[in-house]
């Protein structure tokens, strides 16, 4: 399955952008690309935009890491392609960055690392735990769409490696394996020393310091018991041999307490939605209908309003046969992929001027003094003051010359026009999409009703295991 992580980089930015170039480890650098900034000065370009910043703060950038499922079958290539697609959606074409993938493991993974500080309004990227579920929702998303392995949410588990993942489906991690161990010891110890007893006489080795750590036997590295939890620190370890009825009873009180927190209840004056048409339950497949009889008069009681509802809503919208209804879906969701077609098209229009406007500002900017810096004398001081925006310019003179742009045609002002009509038209175009999702959401719940009271799916399903039947008959004839 396709993981991503990231974390900052506060002061080691050329270290970084070398370990993840390496040529070793990214066929020869053909596995390495760019945006809104050169490979060989991709930090002093980072570094310039970050002093423009109008926050304070010491991170210059993210490194962000996308590995993919050793079983995936992807192409290098492929996950370089993904990679991008990855970091533009995410980053929005706002963030100078630098792409790798590496080779040199038995999975494919990227290195992605942007600057802390987009080249645009100048303004700091903010992790957060929306921003952390933003960055693996779009991860999955294309992960989906190019058929590689996916952590659904119905696992529960986040914040794991992919080993941990795996080994904790089956309850073999050694986290697992060393919490039930420490549960197991703490009931039948006495005291501390007792504790250490027990745990080694089931074959763990214990490292005594600053944090308690143990070792089962095969593992590798040891682990320290606060790593899995507050609940299992020495301290914690501790206390609770001494006082063991105390939490136990805290512990079932907890489990309880987050049981019923499962399931939510209903805010006090919540009204629902009346607008909104609600799915008709199959009372069949309803184990809690076929367990409560009063449970099961509440669910056809809500049926029956939902029919009502469906009723009123083909109605409304004078759909009157199944073909009707079937062509409103096909008419609304073909706009729906015109827009959405749109708006990829736009996106990429608007990353390529971002990334134009701002290799020309930096032309015209820096031009003067790098012209100058040619009637200096080598190691004067100018050409020390003014070092990295001579190097922005010739960055940018080497943008113009790979793009074929003739500096002389150039009108900043009407690139500025340009991206600011393509993002009022984007930002129109997505409002509309919004309202399509709604409509088409809500016709397919009006379709799945339809079908379920006609009972057509199970008659389509018969017609079909009908003639699966009738064509073996005649092939063992």
């Amino acid at each position: 399955m396709a993981i991503s992580k990231i974390k900052a980089i506060k002061n080691t930015l050329k270290k970084a952008i070398d370990y993840i170039t390496n040529p070793d480890k990214t066929e020869n650098g053909t596995l390495v690309s760019t945006y809104g900034c050169s490979l060989k000065t991709a930090d002093v370009e980072m570094n310039m935009t970050a002093r423009k910043g109008s926050q304070n703060g010491n991170r210059i950038a993210y490194h962000l890491m996308q590995s993919f499922d050793p079983e995936d079958d992807i192409t290098p290539e492929d996950a370089h392609r993904m990679g991008m697609e990855f970091a533009q959606n995410v980053l929005g074409g706002k963030y100078e960055f630098v792409i790798a993938t590496h080779v040199d493991k038995d999975h494919l993974h990227n290195h992605i690392i942007f600057n802390a500080t987009d080249y645009i309004y100048h303004k700091k990227y903010h992790i957060n735990f929306w921003e952390h579920n933003r960055i693996r929702k779009e991860n999955d998303k294309i992960c989906r769409e190019n058929g590689c392995s996916v952590i659904e949410e119905t696992s529960g588990i986040r914040g794991k490696s992919r080993y941990e993942y795996e080994q904790s489906k089956e309850g073999n991690s050694w986290k697992d394996k060393l919490k039930t161990a420490i549960d197991k010891a703490i009931i039948k110890a006495n005291s501390f020393e007792e504790f250490i007893q027990i745990m080694e006489l089931e074959g763990y080795e214990i490292k005594r310091g600053k944090h308690i750590a143990f070792r089962a036997p095969e593992q590798n590295r040891f682990t320290r018991a606060k790593k899995i939890g507050d609940f299992y620190s020495e301290e914690m370890i501790k206390k609770r041999i001494e006082n063991k009825e105390f939490y136990e009873k805290k512990n079932e009180k907890k489990a309880s307490s987050t049981k019923e927190q499962s399931t939510p209840k209903r805010r006090k004056g919540y009204k629902r939605n009346r607008d909104s048409v609600n799915l008709i339950v199959d009372i069949s497949k309803c184990l809690k209908a076929q367990e409560s009889v009063g449970y099961k008069r509440a669910v056809m009681r809500g049926n029956m309003g939902s029919l009502a509802e469906t009723m009123s809503y083909l109605q409304k919208n004078n759909l009157r046969t199944i073909e009707q209804l079937e062509d409103k879906i096909n008419d609304v969701s073909k706009v729906q992929k015109d827009n959405n077609n749109s708006l990829k098209e736009m996106k990429k229009e608007m990353q390529s001027l971002s990334e134009k406007i701002k290799f020309t500002q930096n032309y015209f900017n820096y031009g003067k003094l790098a012209r100058q810096a040619k009637k200096e004398l080598p190691g004067s001081a100018f050409l020390k003051e003014h070092e990295q925006e001579i190097i922005l310019y010739y960055a940018a003179e080497y943008y113009m010359k790979r793009e074929g742009i003739n500096t002389r045609e150039i009108n900043l002002k009407g690139m500025f026009d340009d991206y600011k009509q393509l993002k009022m038209k984007h930002d129109m175009l997505s409002k509309e999409n919004i309202s399509i999702r709604k409509i088409l959401k809500e016709l397919y719940v009006i379709q799945k009703n339809i079908e379920a009271t006609l009972n057509i799916k199970l008659k389509v399903e018969r017609e079909e295991t009908k003639k699966k039947q009738d064509k073996n008959k005649d092939i063992s004839l």
